[in-house]
């Protein structure tokens, strides 16, 4: 049964993130780069879903070039596949904002509305890290508990199917 629903489960995740994973790779960025509003909103097929026209397109590309650019230090960091994924995080952290007060200047109030909800498709379960989620959902502490359950069970399940460091190949 488990294994029923871990199959689902990553049958929607590989259905919700084929635009994005038709694009071809920037480097060392990792599963968690594919949530990243800055990686996402360059995507085509996430472009046509938020109906940016050739123009914005443009002015999206200049304000995340800025934002690299200005962090560079940290973008090579990302980059680096020697990077520990707990700085990576961290960097993370810091390049988010960034460039969603960016993405702020350029795309309509309902764009970036839409851009959100494809990211949280694309981080599947990990959507209930993030704390807008959480107090959007208003979830209790029991809830949080069994979600950070389902977590640790999904990834144990998927490590059995795919061990940690391993290519898929697929």
């Amino acid at each position: 049964m488990r294994l029923c629903k871990l199959a689902l489960a990553v049958g929607v995740v590989a259905l919700l993130a084929s635009p994005v994973l038709a694009q071809p790779g920037r480097g060392g960025g990792g599963r968690g780069m594919m949530a990243n509003i800055g990686f996402l909103v360059r995507n085509k097929s996430v472009q046509e879903e938020l109906k940016i026209d050739e123009d914005q397109a443009k002015k999206v590309t200049t304000a995340l070039d800025k934002v690299r650019e200005d962090n560079k230090d940290d973008f090579d960091k990302l980059r680096n596949r020697d990077t520990k994924p707990e700085e990576r995080a961290e960097i993370m952290k810091k390049v988010e904002p960034l460039n969603e007060k960016a993405l702020k200047d350029v795309l309509k109030a309902d764009q970036l509305k839409r851009l959100h909800q494809i990211r949280h498709q694309v981080q599947g379960v990990a959507m209930f890290e993030d704390e807008g989620v959480r107090k959007t959902l208003k979830l209790s502490d029991k809830q949080k508990d069994e979600i950070k359950d389902i977590e640790k069970d999904l990834k144990k399940e998927r490590d059995a199917i795919f061990p940690p460091g391993e290519k898929p190949d697929f």
